[in-house]
């Protein structure tokens, strides 16, 4: 597969767009897709919710506390609902 500039909607240089994929480089991507983003969320959800339990705590409840408890309450919503979307693609196939 070929990228093309007229493909993209871009002002950029076409040089710089015209990317090659071989048959590697997709099955790399694949194996990436199947195994390492499993393990970012499995990490990464409950890592999020430690971090929202910890950054509520009374001691850590300052300005700066409740914004990281935020983005890490923020950021375990959008893994869950990034699960939810995967399941359902894989579902619908």
């Amino acid at each position: 597969m070929t990228l093309h500039a007229a493909d993209c909607n871009t002002t950029r240089d076409s040089s710089l767009l015209n990317v090659s994929y071989d048959e590697s480089m997709t099955s790399a991507i694949d194996v990436i897709d199947r195994y390492v983003t499993p393990v970012w969320y499995v990490v990464g959800v409950p890592g999020n919710m430690l971090a929202f339990v910890v950054w509520t705590q009374k001691k850590l409840r300052a300005s700066s506390g409740c914004y990281l408890a935020a983005l890490a309450f923020s950021d375990c919503i959008f893994l869950l609902l990034q699960v939810l979307k995967l399941s359902q693609n894989h579902l619908t196939k």
